[in-house]
Formats: C-alpha cells, sequence, structure tokens
C-alpha cells in the first residue's frame, strides 16, 4: 500500500535576515546550553519518580503482609 504525503505551500519565503535572524538565535541558545543544568533537571526528575515508586512498593508490601 502506498501513502500520498500532501504538502501545502504558504507561498512565504523566508528573507535572508529571517534566515540570519534564525540562525543566530539557534547558535545564542547552543552557547547558553548548560549540559549540567540539564543533568540536574534529569536528575530531580528522577529521584522524584523512584520516591513515588518506593512509596508503591511499601504500599504493595504493606499489603501483602496485611493478607
Amino acid at each position: 500500500m502506498f501513502a500520498q504525503v500532501e504538502t501545502k505551500n504558504t507561498g512565504q519565503r523566508h528573507t535572508r535576515w529571517h534566515t540570519m535572524k534564525r540562525w543566530l538565535r539557534d547558535v545564542d541558545e547552543g552557547m547558553n546550553y548548560d549540559p549540567q543544568e540539564h543533568a540536574n533537571a534529569l536528575i530531580k526528575l528522577l529521584s522524584r519518580k523512584i520516591e513515588r515508586l518506593e512509596a508503591r512498593v511499601n504500599e504493595i508490601e504493606e499489603k501483602r503482609a496485611a493478607s
């Protein structure tokens, strides 16, 4: 079976200025990227998930002990 992909041309063309502005924005975001900040955010998220999982495991163990 073949799938047909339809594209829509909006007629907008980016000027050189828009292209340069977008490129500069991307470079600026790349320069401001802090890998340690990203790692810290992931560690925080994983810690919260671990706490929730530990709480669920404790609940299950308590239910098993009560049975």
